[in-house]
């Protein structure tokens, strides 16, 4: 997801093409791992950025904070947000969200990631395809024009995504493998 946000969609992004201030939105950061590295990444390349990360748990929130501080990516509004919710009607270049997509019976699930991960970060209703479908849902309203969306996904969800992106008037839409070679992210602009 990061190096399709890097390497991929930002050189899309329109505000890249004409060097204005890239606004970033990670939505449902949870430990903050993609706004952090990213807003460390785009100061790096000299790119400037406004960052925005949102999460409904204030446990999440604490965490990723203290991620940021520990990075020097000092610079990212964290908001606590139920996905779009608090975020009014503001726009974004980019929006990017690693959501909860497992179905809630899902036999691939390891032991070891329910023990130590919050329910909630991963577990998305019985199929697993709620929050994809919510965010590709609402994104719209918050995109500006040609921005983009990069999903992460399960490995079986690739068809489901892309044509749900479809549906919602997005356009672009590219299919991401993992390094297994697997289809994990969807990134399309509106």
């Amino acid at each position: 997801l990061i190096e399709t946000a890097l390497f991929r969609a930002l050189s899309r992004a329109p505000a890249c093409l004409d060097g204005r201030e890239v606004a970033v939105l990670d939505l449902g950061t949870g430990c903050g791992a993609l706004a952090v590295t990213l807003a460390v990444m785009l100061s790096r390349g000299g790119t400037s950025y406004k960052m925005c990360a949102t999460d409904v748990s204030e446990d999440a929130l604490a965490v990723a904070r203290a991620n940021a501080r520990r990075h020097g990516a000092d610079d990212i509004e964290f908001l606590r947000s139920d996905w779009f919710e608090a975020l009014g009607g503001r726009r974004f270049d980019l929006i990017v969200s690693n959501p909860p997509y497992v179905a809630a019976d899902d036999p691939e699930l390891a032991d070891d990631v329910r023990r130590y991960e919050p329910r909630e970060a991963l577990i998305a209703g019985p199929d697993g395809g709620e929050c994809l479908e919510k965010s590709i849902r609402e994104a719209p309203a918050h995109l500006c024009a040609d921005g983009v969306l990069l999903l992460e996904h399960g490995a079986g969800q690739s068809d489901r995504v892309a044509e749900c992106l479809r549906d919602g008037g997005f356009k672009n839409i590219e299919r991401v493998a993992d390094l297994a070679g697997r289809p994990r992210v969807c990134a399309a602009t509106i």
